[in-house]
């Protein structure tokens, strides 16, 4: 009886370990739905990085911060429900809060990766407008230029915010 319950229990562990294959399993180094990078530069100098002492950046749609640190670049989430995400990028400058609100439209596509870790968003078509009201709210930020309206990874930067 003892050695039919070890050859059991061998059968057993083989047939569970069998079924299961690499692929079952969403590596962490998988890219799944990239986040939109963005840039901080210098208004007058395009190229040039211009890191901001603090930055907070919200998201206006679920009223939750995403952002709270000193940045020369940011990578944020856009909306994988809708077709337009709004973040308020706020910072503090000579003792006064200053905000930019931006509007980031963009088209969703469903990207398959694989069985483990199913399917990711690619976003298309990226278009950022700032929707700030500047007669009421002071803001900090000159201009905003899409680099890459493409969104399928994080290795480059997408978005500038000329400062």
């Amino acid at each position: 009886m003892h050695k039919f319950v070890k050859a059991f229990l061998v059968i057993l562990i083989a047939s569970i370990y069998s079924g299961c294959t690499v692929d079952d399993i969403c590596s962490e180094e998988t890219q799944t739905t990239p986040n939109l990078v963005i840039s901080f530069t210098d208004n007058n100098i395009a190229e040039l990085i211009k890191p901001l002492e603090h930055l907070q950046v919200e998201n206006l749609e679920h009223n939750t911060i995403v952002w709270d640190a000193p940045a020369d670049s940011i990578r944020i989430p856009l909306s994988t429900e809708g077709d337009r995400s709004t973040y308020a990028f706020t910072i503090i400058k000579n003792g006064e809060e200053r905000t930019n609100i931006y509007q980031f439209d963009y088209q969703r596509e469903e990207v398959y990766v694989n069985r483990a870790c199913g399917f990711k968003m690619r976003f298309t078509n990226l278009q950022a407008e700032d929707i700030s009201d500047s007669d009421t709210i002071p803001t900090w930020a000159k201009n905003i230029t899409v680099l890459n309206p493409i969104i399928e990874d994080e290795k480059s930067t997408h978005i500038t915010i000329l400062h």
